[in-house]
């Protein structure tokens, strides 16, 4: 089984990772289980297998202080996320997206951080309008009074007007 989940692009995890990687690998494996139709206790054992080296040793403590023959895919993460993403950290995450700007990044690396963070801070983005303006405020003054006439757009077209201004700004400096 372990074979079938590498194949399927099981990473190791090692404990180090960001909260933000630990919660990617955390869905990874979750998908990756939900592939294999495995019965709750199964899911548990084969997410365990890929904890290493500081990740090995947390669960390791964890099966001293716990029922872990009996743990709960649901049980396993929830602990998991106490110690990899915890409200402190989601917390922080949140206060990046709200002070995000756009500052040295492209705008490329600007859309893919606001997508990166914006899952922490949902209620800023569930209005089509004031996801918008949260993008365009962190914009670089350069292009904010450009597509700021554009706010009612949807927001994959508010990026795509923010790559045009950034192509037309490209070419007056050449």
């Amino acid at each position: 089984m372990s074979k079938k989940f590498k194949n399927l692009r099981g990473v190791p995890f090692t404990g180090r990772e960001s909260a933000i990687q630990a919660e990617a690998c955390l869905k990874d494996c979750e998908k990756i289980l939900e592939g294999l139709e495995l019965e709750d206790p199964r899911k548990r054992y084969l997410a365990v297998w890929q904890l290493k080296e500081e990740a090995g040793h947390w669960w390791d403590t964890i099966k001293i202080c716990n029922d872990v023959a009996n743990m709960s895919w649901a049980r396993f993460k929830e602990l998991f996320n106490e110690k990899y993403i915890p409200p402190q950290a989601r917390e922080r995450l949140r206060e990046q997206f709200v002070n995000l700007q756009q500052g040295n990044m492209t705008v490329s690396e600007y859309v893919r951080k606001f997508d990166e963070l914006s899952r922490y801070a949902p209620g800023l983005i569930q209005d089509p309008v004031e996801k918008n303006k949260k993008f365009i405020k962190g914009l670089s003054k350069k292009y904010l009074n450009r597509v700021t006439a554009h706010i009612k757009l949807p927001f994959n077209e508010v990026v795509a007007v923010s790559y045009t201004h950034l192509r037309a700004h490209e070419t007056t400096l050449h």
